[in-house]
């Protein structure tokens, strides 16, 4: 089944290249989203986007291929609500205590992305490849319990790298106000320590794959600028791992309550909310 999501995602990819495509004639006089340009050496386009995209361009009547734009952006995801899994069991067993529940520490998600995006309409939807990178806040799901002289710490932290196919319509006749819509794929790398005054493990190389899907909104403001408003769920799950000499793989994972009991994982999926800004190159 991955095998066949990674089959339509690729070739939905190279579809939006323009991959396979017909070339229109060389002496054709339309801009690449097929619109008459407005001057003899260039014209300006209608104006719009989706996240990392836009439908502003500077095209040229010699140019004839599907109108592309590459984009740049960074976001902030500050409402990221995590399942957890089972890290509250694994909490209240290491501390014996059946009310100890860990929190979401940080919910915050910052990110990077690039990409680009072609039309195949005279502007009115757009399709484009994105790439993804989400750094949190190192405590991003947190135990702690103090006790006198000291205190037991739990924390959980990861990397994000996305990639997602993202559609866009536009909602008004100057497309500046767009629809979007963003499937897409996720590995996920994690960290992260339990340290109490009994035991310390330190959680590493952890990985795990999942995917999410967005709707929002991207309005672009001026000729270089837009603003992007997601909201979504992410489905993410990652065992975690701690380095163990004794193991053939030089990594062990935690029981959650004791030998014979499940082994711990850590569950990132759950819903978030997305803001950020994306400059158009």
């Amino acid at each position: 089944m991955k095998r066949i999501f990674w089959a339509v995602f690729i070739l939905c990819i190279l579809y939006s290249t323009g991959w396979g495509q017909p070339v229109p004639p060389a002496d054709s006089q339309t801009t690449g989203n097929g619109n008459v340009p407005a001057e003899e050496n260039g014209a300006l386009t209608s104006s719009g986007g989706i996240f990392g995209s836009t439908a502003f361009a500077q095209q040229t009547q010699t140019d004839p291929s599907p109108f592309r734009r590459f984009y740049i952006g960074g976001a902030a995801s500050l409402l990221n609500v995590y399942q957890r899994g089972n890290v509250d069991e694994f909490w209240q067993n290491t501390l014996s205590d059946p009310n100890a529940v860990p929190n979401d520490g940080s919910t915050a998600f910052f990110d990077l992305q690039a990409g680009f995006v072609t039309t195949p309409n005279e502007g009115k939807d757009w399709f484009g490849p994105e790439l993804r990178m989400m750094v949190p806040v190192e405590y991003a799901i947190q135990g702690r319990d103090l006790y006198y002289g000291g205190r037991n710490d739990l924390y959980f932290s990861g990397m994000i790298f996305g990639a997602m196919l993202t559609y866009q319509h536009a909602l008004d006749q100057n497309r500046t106000v767009l629809l979007v819509l963003e499937p897409g794929f996720d590995f996920m790398t994690m960290s992260g320590q339990l340290s109490t005054q009994y035991q310390n493990l330190n959680f590493q190389n952890g990985y795990g794959y999942g995917g999410h899907f967005a709707a929002g909104a991207n309005i672009i403001v001026g000729s270089i600028f837009g603003l992007t408003f997601r909201g979504g769920y992410r489905f993410m799950q990652v065992d975690a791992r701690y380095a163990d000499e004794s193991s053939d793989t030089g990594y062990s994972q935690p029981h959650v309550a004791g030998e014979g009991s499940a082994l711990l994982t850590v569950d990132w999926s759950g819903p978030y909310a997305q803001f950020g800004l994306i400059i158009l190159l």
